[in-house]
Parts: structure tokens; sequence; C-alpha cells
């Protein structure tokens, strides 16, 4: 770590302005050291915009790391005082401001932005259904990467028309890139460029983790939100009720539930099947009753599904007893709890269920555990799900949890059960 930070160190000083200051206290201070930094890392001055106000997000929350050499668990504590942009100046919350660089769209859940070096690719398209990827990168990145120069060597391939971000923090609106009827690329199995024709795109983004030569290591499903899957169900909805409209006058009509519909191949979730290889827009972590549920009723989950923990902190040792109390509405009749596991035999990360329990007239629930292992990170780091089910069988919330475990066996025997032989 001290290494990486001095080289990074170098690096900004010399790359950014002179005349920062050099122990920022004040937000103004704050901000001008993290707007300089994103102008290092994004292209253009929306992703710089937005990745600015990741970072603040990033240090009022705080956050945990893991030494990889060390496996030392190490906590960087929330900013105290939060960094609040409301007490930016003027011109400072001006810069930081999504809106005035965005404009109303056709759909209208989202809004329009126009990226700068964005290629047309020459190719139109009469959609009559969507396609739903995932980009395992920040909101920021995802977007800088929809830039393109029109060289195909240098290009990164993975486009959408409209890009869900991974909580309101940035802009409570996903944002449409690309007119529906335009085609947008992608890399085949081979890694040539491809498009998705027929269909609208909706890219969900989020860091889930690093996936090289098929293996997924680390793993980080906490990229995926409730919010997120709420704004991408709303914004299903809407597209399905634009393209219905367009198809309305003609021979062949397309009606909403008919776009939403995944039977038909309408809708469409990009998913690396079992003993396929990864490909550029694979959505890690996915769930079909999570995902669809959205899709079907994007209102029903009221966000009530949380976990709490006991103590104050995630970090534990192993053989502690670890309390995990999941919050829930009245009307939940049925709860279910996942556990991230990693599959010895083909080293696939996939969710197994680890308790099963029906409840009446509760609202919250304490789940005991004792760990050992190293978890799917083989850090310590071990990732729990909780799903919640209504009277009538269907879900109506889930949460994730994190937990950071020292002092775990490296040498501990990894379970593979019947998810590492099938299924998604």
């Amino acid at each position: 770590l001290t290494a990486q930070i001095e080289a990074y160190a170098r690096y900004v000083s010399q790359s950014i302005p002179q005349g920062l200051e050099y122990n920022p206290t004040t937000e103004e201070d704050k901000f001008n050291w993290i707007w300089n930094i994103a102008s290092l890392h994004r292209n253009n001055e929306a992703t710089q915009s937005i990745f600015t106000l990741e970072v603040i997000k990033k240090l009022n929350e705080g956050f945990y790391w893991i030494d990889p050499t060390t496996k030392e668990v190490i906590e960087f504590p929330a900013e105290s005082p939060t960094i609040e942009v409301s007490n930016f100046r003027e011109l400072s919350q001006t810069q930081l401001s999504i809106g005035r660089l965005t404009r109303s769209s056709p759909i209208r859940f989202a809004r329009r932005l126009v990226l700068p070096s964005q290629h047309s690719f020459g190719e139109s398209q009469s959609p009559r259904g969507i396609d739903i990827i995932h980009c395992p990168y920040s909101f920021s990145a995802c977007l800088d990467y929809q830039t393109h120069s029109g060289d195909k060597d240098k290009d990164f391939y993975l486009g959408a028309h409209f890009v869900v971000p991974p909580s309101p923090d940035v802009t409570e609106q996903p944002l449409q890139i690309a007119n529906y009827d335009e085609v947008v690329p992608n890399l085949d199995a081979q890694g040539q460029l491809t498009f998705n024709k027929d269909k609208v795109t909706i890219m969900l983004t989020g860091h889930s983790g690093h996936t090289q030569s098929g293996k997924r290591l680390p793993a980080n499903p906490g990229w995926l939100t409730p919010w997120q899957l709420e704004t991408m169900g709303e914004l299903v909805h809407d597209i399905c009720d634009y393209l219905s409209m367009q198809y309305e006058e003609t021979s062949n009509p397309l009606s909403i539930d008919e776009c939403k519909n995944l039977d038909s191949g309408n809708l469409s979730y990009k998913v690396q099947n079992f003993g396929s290889p990864y490909m550029w827009g694979d959505i890690a972590d996915f769930d079909y009753s999570i995902f669809n549920s959205y899709v079907k009723e994007p209102n029903r989950f009221f966000n009530n599904t949380a976990f709490e923990y006991a103590s104050n902190s995630q970090v534990f040792s192993a053989n502690d007893k670890i309390s995990l109390n999941l919050t829930f509405g009245l009307r939940v009749t049925h709860i279910q709890l996942e556990r991230l596991i990693r599959c010895a035999n083909n080293d696939r990360v996939v969710w197994i269920p680890v308790a099963n329990d029906d409840v009446r007239s509760e609202v919250n629930f304490i789940f005991n555990k004792k760990l050992y292992d190293s978890g799917p990170n083989l850090d310590g780091t071990q990732y729990f799900r909780a799903k919640v089910y209504g009277e009538d069988g269907e879900l109506t919330g889930w949460d994730l949890a994190t937990i950071y475990l020292t002092d775990y066996e490296t040498n501990s025997p990894i379970v593979t059960p019947s998810q590492c032989y099938g299924g998604l």
C-alpha cells in the first residue's frame, strides 16, 4: 500500500496544477483536489463531474480495504465532517451539476446526455425489445468508454442506449446516450466488433470485481443495488411504452406486456451460461427472481428490507458468533439467506442457500453464523444475500451484507454444491 501511495502521489504531483492546498481542510480545498484528480482519470466534463461526485460519496461513507500481501483489513473512516456539495461555492456546484449537461429525453424517466467524440456506426434499427447488460466499472468509467474514435483496434466496445447509475447520489435518473434507432457496438465471443440489432440496450453499472481468463477474483456483489434495479424496472416500462406507441399504427403492433416478455425474447438479460466464457456485458450475480420482479412491478419494493450489524464493526475473527439482523415488512412470510462461495472444481463463484425460514407477523430475524474459511475472494471477505417473500410467493425485497473475517483458515475445505455444476 505504501509503495502504491508513493507512486500515485508522484504521478499526481507531476500532472496537476501547482498551488493546491498541501493539507486540504476546507470543503473547497478538498473539492479542488478531487476535481483536478478527476481530470487525470476522465476524458470529458460530464464524466469528470460524475467521477468527482463518486469520490466524494466514497470519502463520506468510508470503506474497508484488504492488503493483498498481508491480508490485513484496513478501515478508511468516513470523512468527518462530511463533504457537503451544497457548501461549495456556486461555481463549484455548477461544475458538478449533471442537469446542466443534459436535456429531456423521449423516454420520460431518462435524461439525454450528449457525449463528445461519440462515433456513429451509420446503421439504423427498429427495436421491438430490450437487452439488459452490465459494465463492470464505475458509472463515470462506463460513460467514458462510450466515446469512440472510430479506430477498431483502440476503441472499447460495450455500447448502450441507456446507462443506469448504482445510486441517486450522482443523478436520480438514468442517462440516454444514444438514439433508440441507432445500433450500439459490442464484442462477440471471438472479440470481433458486432451489433445487437432490434433491441434497445440498457447498461447497469458498478464495480463487480475483476475477471481474467474466465476467473472472477476478486468478486464484488455489492455493485448491484435495489435502487439501481428499481430504476431499471421503471426504465424498461417507459421504453416499452414508447416503443408500443411507435408501432401502434402499423400492421405489426407491439404491446407493453409483449415488449417486457422474457419468454418471447423481446426482453433479454446478458448472462454467462454454465460452461461458457465470460463476455463483455455479462451481468454478474444475476438472479432471475430478483431481476424479473423489478421488471414486472418496479414499485412493488419499498426498500424496507435491510441488514443491520449487531456491532458497529463489520470485522470479525474466525469462530466469532456473527449476528446478522434482517429487518423487513410485516407482510413477509418467508426469508432465505444465501452465501457467496467459490467452487472447488471450476473456480466459479455462486450463491448457495444457507437458511430458509418461515415467519409470521414479524419484522426482523437474526441469523447467527460462525465462519472459518477465507471466503470467495480468498482474503476473508464474506458476502450474504437475503431475499424475502410475501404470502403470494413473490419476492418483496432483498439486501446484501459484507463481513470481513480475520484469522481465517487458509486451507479449509471448499464445499462444491450442486450449483457449481450447472445453472447460471
